[in-house]
């Protein structure tokens, strides 16, 4: 397999205790499927060909395959439970790639990025067309084709290189190994998250589902309480949908809201409304020897916020048993008692370890807004108000800030609560559906937001991301002039 050989054993090797050798699917096959994915429109044709991959890599790869063929589009290179990154930076990437290709970076690529509005799309161009970078890389026909497994571990390598020279010789192994519309997928994987090909975890779900018979609900399920798609598709492809279990210490998908489309049309008797906080979202696990914190996409946040740690461990042991909260971290004078704005919260962000002068400078608070587990019993299929319930009690017996939830009657009280909102420094409403359950992981319409429309720019639009599926004809991702 030439310098791939450094990554992993390759293709065609036998895994201990077997003499034939074990299938793997190629890296190759799977990018072009994805390739195809972005130009299709519409859903269910989107769904279909996922459906048609995961039964060809059935036939020709292995039960971990397709394990990481849900976790690549979906979740990016790393399960977000692992807390694993391995990024590039932008600047790096464009730099070595324009090494490679024997141009200027500042004459060549940084136009060309900003003419296409992506480095991944930008690199797959200059690979493709730059005659320099053609007759460097092996031709197609003879190069020994990665496989997702290979992929995998070049991954897993990427994250543990702490020097740049390392992660150099890596990017330079792709360069001369993968072909470009690998190189730009396999990019994209490594940023996380969402590929932005019009196929989201929602989708996957749902064509998990289809591909196996099981029920989506229970996958959704599944999906909620182990916080990964990857390990979600792993027990759907062994038959073992009946084992997920909630387990504390294991992130729980978020629910998240919907714009509002009509306040003319709301149901005022059946809704509560709180102001929108101006923070982060944060998932509170708390039991009596262990307190975590994670992100909106899950990723940990414990050693970012010390200090909420230790606000939690106190609100512990005045309980006695476990919770897990979900609300928003905040920065706050505790002085005046009154919420900072975002850009002083700004400054916590991404400190993995503050200094004592840090959090004294910027001191955060956790206010909660949703009780989903107490005592390790779950509460998300319980109505938001027997929810909230609990979550007042909870928090008035721990002496923890939780949200004022408040009801309107009227279109012209809610926009004076708005305008309230507003001026308390908040980004808007929420508006919540009484009686609706925790929809874990999707983004619903029993919880609608309500923001101050952004100001006005005078500007021309120098490139768009064009959509697809759903929002096939539509463009987003824009850059402005």
């Amino acid at each position: 397999m030439g310098k791939s050989e450094q990554v992993s054993s390759g293709p065609g090797n036998s895994e201990p205790g077997r003499s034939e050798p074990v299938k793997r699917y190629p890296f190759r096959k799977y990018c072009e499927v994805l390739d195809r994915l972005e130009q299709t429109r519409g859903t269910k044709a989107k769904q279909t060909l996922f459906v048609e991959l995961l039964r060809d890599i059935q036939h020709h790869g292995t039960l971990e395959d397709g394990v990481l063929a849900c976790r690549f589009v979906s979740e990016g290179a790393f399960d977000p439970t692992s807390g694993l990154t391995g990024r590039l930076g932008a600047r790096s990437q464009g730099m070595w790639v324009s090494e490679y290709c024997e141009i200027d970076y500042d004459k060549v690529f940084k136009p060309c990025r900003t003419a296409t509005g992506s480095g991944s799309e930008t690199i797959e161009l200059l690979l493709t067309n730059m005659p320099h970078s053609g007759s460097k890389q092996a031709q197609p026909d003879t190069r020994t084709p990665w496989t997702l497994h290979n992929m995998d571990t070049s991954f897993g390598l990427m994250a543990q290189a702490k020097k740049s020279e390392d992660k150099r010789a890596l990017f330079d192994q792709w360069l001369e190994t993968l072909t470009p519309l690998e190189i730009k997928m396999a990019l994209r994987m490594l940023g996380g998250g969402s590929l932005r090909i019009g196929f989201e975890a929602r989708s996957l779900l749902q064509t998990l589902a289809k591909v196996s018979g099981s029920s989506l609900e229970h996958i959704r399920y599944a999906h909620m309480v182990l916080g990964s798609v990857s390990e979600t598709a792993r027990i759907v492809f062994e038959d073992r949908l009946d084992e997920a279990s909630f387990s504390m210490f294991r992130p729980i998908a978020f629910m998240l809201a919907s714009p509002v489309e009509s306040l003319e049309a709301l149901p005022w008797a059946s809704v509560r409304l709180e102001e929108k906080l101006d923070g982060i979202r944060c998932q509170v696990h708390a039991s009596v020897d262990r307190v975590e914190l994670y992100s909106r996409d899950l990723n940990p946040l414990t050693q970012t916020f010390p200090d909420v740690v230790v606000e939690m461990k106190r609100a512990q042991s005045s309980l006695g048993g476990s919770f897990v909260l979900d609300g928003e971290v905040l920065a706050f004078d505790p002085s005046t008692k009154r919420i900072l704005p975002f850009l002083d919260l700004q400054k916590r962000l991404g400190v993995k370890k503050p200094s004592s002068t840090l959090m004294n400078d910027v001191p955060v608070i956790f206010v909660a807004y949703d009780l989903l587990v107490l005592d390790e019993k779950e509460a998300f299929s319980q109505s938001l108000e027997q929810r909230r319930s609990q979550l007042t009690s909870v928090c008035e017996k721990a002496n923890l800030p939780y949200s004022r939830q408040f009801e309107v009657a009227t279109l012209q009280q809610c926009q004076r609560a708005f305008e309230q909102a507003l001026n308390h420094g908040n980004e808007g409403l929420m508006i919540k559906q009484v009686d609706s359950h925790y929809a874990f992981g999707q983004r619903s319409h029993h919880w609608q937001k309500l923001k101050e429309p952004e100001g006005a720019l005078d500007t021309i639009i120098m490139y768009a991301h064009a959509g697809s599926g759903k929002r096939g004809g539509t463009y987003s991702d824009f850059t402005l002039g």
